[in-house]
C-alpha cells in the first residue's frame, strides 16, 4: 500500500522501482573523492493523489570526478599530459560551472613508462598546472598505474618472467597473507587497518601489488638493455 520508498544510507542515486517509486535519493555534496558524479535530491511530483514522477536535481556545489587516462599509444611523456588536459577539459565542461575536484590515473602499457614514473614529480606538477589553467578545477591526486610494453618476441627473460610471476603469484599471496595475520594477531583488540590503508589481506590488493611488482622487474629489465632509453623533452 506504499506509494513511494525513499531509501538512505546508500550516497547514490538509484531510482530501484517505479511501481511502486523505490529511489536511494542519494546525497545533496559529496565529501569525498569516492563520492563521483552529480549529486542532489529526488523531486516527487504528485497529482490527484499519485506519484507522476521522480526526477533528480542537481545541489551540489563541488563534484569530484576520477579521471581514467588511457595513455597506451603514448610514447613521450608530453603526449601523456596532453591526453590528461583533454580528460580535465571534459570533465570541466560536465561539472556545469561547479568546482571540480579529480582524481587523475593513468593507465595501460605504454612506450612512455619509464619516462612517467622516473619523471613522476614532474608529471603530477604538469598535471596540476593544466588543470590550474582551467581556473576551477582541482587535482586531488595523480596516480600512474601504468605498466611497460614488452618489447621485442626475442626478449627471452621477459617472456619467462611472466611466466614465473604466474606460477610464483600463489606462492607469495599465501607468505604475504600469513605475515598479515601475524601482525594483526600482535595488535590490541579491535586495533586493525584502517579503512584507506594498505590490506593485504584482501585478494584484488595483493593481485594488485604482484603484477606492480613484475612490472617494475620487467621495466628494468627493457632499460638496461636499452629498450626504453630515457626520454629528452625538445
Amino acid at each position: 500500500g506504499y506509494d513511494y520508498w525513499a531509501l538512505g544510507h546508500v550516497h547514490r542515486r538509484e531510482v530501484v522501482a517505479e511501481d511502486p517509486w523505490i529511489v536511494f535519493p542519494g546525497n545533496l555534496q559529496a565529501r569525498h573523492i569516492r563520492e563521483t558524479g552529480a549529486k542532489g535530491a529526488t523531486v516527487v511530483a504528485v497529482e490527484d493523489g499519485r506519484i507522476v514522477s521522480a526526477s533528480g536535481e542537481c545541489f551540489d556545489v563541488v563534484r569530484f570526478e576520477q579521471l581514467s587516462v588511457d595513455v597506451s599509444e603514448c610514447d613521450r611523456r608530453a603526449a601523456c599530459e596532453d591526453l590528461v588536459d583533454r580528460a580535465l577539459a571534459g570533465a570541466r565542461d560536465a561539472a556545469d560551472g561547479r568546482l571540480l575536484a579529480v582524481r587523475i590515473e593513468l593507465v595501460g602499457r605504454s612506450a612512455a613508462d619509464a619516462a612517467l614514473r622516473r619523471e613522476r614529480e614532474a608529471v603530477v606538477a604538469s598535471c596540476r598546472d593544466r588543470a590550474n589553467a582551467y581556473g576551477d578545477v582541482w587535482v586531488e591526486a595523480v596516480k600512474i598505474a601504468t605498466g611497460p610494453v614488452s618489447a621485442a618476441s626475442g626478449r627471452d627473460i621477459v617472456e619467462t618472467l611472466q611466466l614465473d610471476a604466474e606460477e610464483l603469484r600463489a606462492v607469495v599471496r599465501e607468505q604475504a597473507r600469513g605475515g598479515v595475520e601475524s601482525l594483526l594477531a600482535k595488535l590490541p583488540p579491535g586495533l586493525g587497518l584502517a579503512d584507506d590503508g594498505l590490506d593485504l589481506r584482501d585478494e584484488a590488493t595483493l593481485t594488485t601489488l604482484l603484477a606492480e611488482a613484475r612490472d617494475e622487474v620487467v621495466r628494468r629489465l627493457l632499460e638496461a638493455d636499452g629498450a626504453h632509453p630515457p626520454e629528452t623533452e625538445e
